[in-house]
């Protein structure tokens, strides 16, 4: 089971404190066969002197065009068997979920193998079998996700589309199901997932670039649609945790504010 070697991609844009979560999370896995490589967007904030620690192993801290042109640099130097992309703020949700992981992958022969998500204390719970139709409404859990190398080398899926800000991940999974590759769901929680993140946030665009994709890519899949607007039904539990977050921040924010208002 050692032996399967796991690469975790972070991505990170002046998220100090959410990469440093997510650090933690990793450095403490008790698998002992992962690499490490994380990819900061040229930060300000700090998070440099975080991701100079001894247990990752590949780190480019460069200006990037986007999300997915930085997760294509770490496809690019990774070398495990599979990949996982765990963005700054995520965190794994044990020490000990990858080698759980690992064992699962180590017995069944899938290409994709797929967990669960944690979200605001709650376990955001998938299908053991997912169909097309599953794919195009929603979506698999990309930050719980792990996906063999080989995949994003082949000329049938490569790596992730540029075009897109948020959705390229959701894409390329349906394309890998068109295309036969096998999924498979895990019974675990992997991740804890940080509902500030940019695709859980930005509703609106994670809706245009959905609908743009449906008539450009898959306009013979119209039909499977449950809603016109599938974005609405997958965010619906995301979208809820991120307004409650939004004003548990802004509460904050007054109370703050109030404090320093009365002790001037």
């Amino acid at each position: 089971m050692q032996n399967i070697k796991i690469s975790i991609i972070t991505i990170n844009l002046n998220n100090k404190n959410g990469l440093l979560k997510t650090i933690r999370s990793v450095v403490n896995q008790t698998y002992p066969n992962i690499e490490y490589i994380v990819i900061d967007g040229d930060s300000n904030d700090g998070s440099k002197d975080l991701i100079f620690h001894s247990k990752i192993h590949k780190i480019v801290s460069e200006k990037d065009t986007g999300i997915y042109n930085a997760m294509n640099k770490g496809i690019k130097l990774a070398t495990g068997e599979f990949l996982m992309f765990l963005n700054s703020g995520d965190f794994l949700c044990t020490d000990t979920i990858v080698e759980n992981v690992a064992k699962y992958i180590s017995l069944k022969n899938y290409d994709i193998f797929f967990g669960d998500l944690n979200i605001s204390g709650n376990r955001y719970k998938y299908p053991d079998q997912i169909n097309l139709r599953f794919l195009l409404n929603y979506a698999i859990p990309h930050p719980s996700t792990f996906i063999k190398r080989k995949l994003f080398n082949n000329d049938e899926l490569g790596v992730y589309h540029e075009n897109y800000k948020i959705i390229s991940d959701w894409t390329w999974f349906i394309d890998a199901y068109i295309k036969q590759y096998r999924f498979y769901r895990m019974n675990l929680i992997v991740t804890d997932f940080d509902t500030f993140g940019i695709s859980s946030i930005n509703h609106e665009l994670n809706a245009k670039e959905r609908n743009k994709i449906m008539q450009e890519k898959y306009p013979n899949f119209l039909a499977e649609l449950i809603e016109p607007n599938p974005s609405k039904s997958l965010s619906t539990k995301i979208i809820l945790t991120k307004l409650k977050n939004r004003i548990i921040s802004l509460s904050s924010y007054f109370l703050k504010a109030k404090g320093k208002n009365n002790n001037s």
